[in-house]
């Protein structure tokens, strides 16, 4: 048995009295990927130091092995802003690059060195707002140019919206969003496809990557980025509006670990025709999306 397939075993066993005893290897060599240099850094101990208590250090592995078998341009990124961005999965409980998609770790390239970037999916949002026990309901909806569609903002709020039965509903148009509180409160937000494409790129680091779930799915990006909105001004508890910040922040490094021992390689800007996402392509992305 491979030392990554006992990880697996031994994070697949939960809390059980019975484990799986890993052994370190007699002698350590100097890490060549970084698969080797998360083990080190798990044999040290250092993992465990940086996690939350509602992940182990054997589930973080093996949440971090299946994101660079997926990806892996992420093995290629420096390993401070890959930890950074799988510390941010673990502490939120959210698993990266998976179809559910409630997470993303994305390698954009910043002065020909990759780095990791991390983002919440719309997915993710959605999981944070309802453990926090307080919202009955949260909920996002594209509109297209067929689609039955009215708002109404000021002291009466009300939205309507009757989609289209036709299997081409048109040119996606609006994004809205909203929540109700346990306690009977509730609030939207509406946004146009336009505004939400021109917020990406103002805000969001490596929309124009190929990697970017903006490019890939930007449905879901659309709707996180419209409730994203709609709950700024949400009476959530601090932790959660922290949580829902996290994209946003630093987060603490696992500490007493020396990065320079992994070598970072320079990567060649990409041709722009290839990576980034301009107006034009974008028009055409969201005239192409039909429901």
């Amino acid at each position: 048995m491979s030392l990554k397939e006992a990880l697996k075993d031994k994070a697949n066993e939960g809390n059980g009295s019975n484990t799986t005893v890993i052994a370190k290897p007699e002698k350590r060599e100097e890490p060549k990927t970084m698969q080797d240099w998360l083990m080190n850094a798990y044999e040290d101990g250092k993992i465990k130091n940086a996690l939350a208590n509602n992940i182990t250090p054997e589930r973080f592995l093996q949440m971090a092995f299946t994101a660079l078998e997926e990806n892996p341009k992420l093995g290629q990124c420096t390993p401070k802003s890959l930890m950074n961005s799988f510390i941010k999965c673990a502490q939120l409980g959210l698993e990266p690059n998976t179809p559910l998609g409630h997470a993303y770790i994305i390698p954009r390239n910043n002065k020909n060195v990759l780095e990791a970037q991390f983002q919440i999916g719309y997915r993710g949002n959605v999981q944070l707002v309802y453990r926090s026990g307080q919202v009955k309901r949260v909920y996002a909806e594209c509109v297209y140019e067929k689609d039955q569609f009215s708002y109404k903002m000021g002291l009466n709020p009300n939205l309507d919206h009757i989609p289209t039965i036709e299997e081409d509903r048109g040119k996606l148009i609006y994004i809205y969003a909203g929540y109700e509180m346990v306690n009977g409160g509730f609030d939207f937000t509406v946004m146009s496809a336009k505004q939400v494409w021109a917020h990406a790129k103002k805000y969001s680091q490596g929309v124009d990557s190929n990697y970017s779930p903006w490019k890939k799915d930007f449905e879901e990006m659309a709707k996180k980025t419209v409730l994203k909105k709609a709950l700024k001004y949400a009476p959530l508890s601090i932790e959660t509006q922290k949580q829902l910040a996290t994209e946003y922040s630093e987060m603490p490094y696992i500490p007493e670990v020396d990065y320079s021992v992994m070598e970072v390689q320079e990567t060649p800007q990409e041709p722009p025709a290839n990576t980034e996402i301009n107006d034009a392509v974008m028009d055409g992305i969201i005239d192409g999306i039909k429901q």
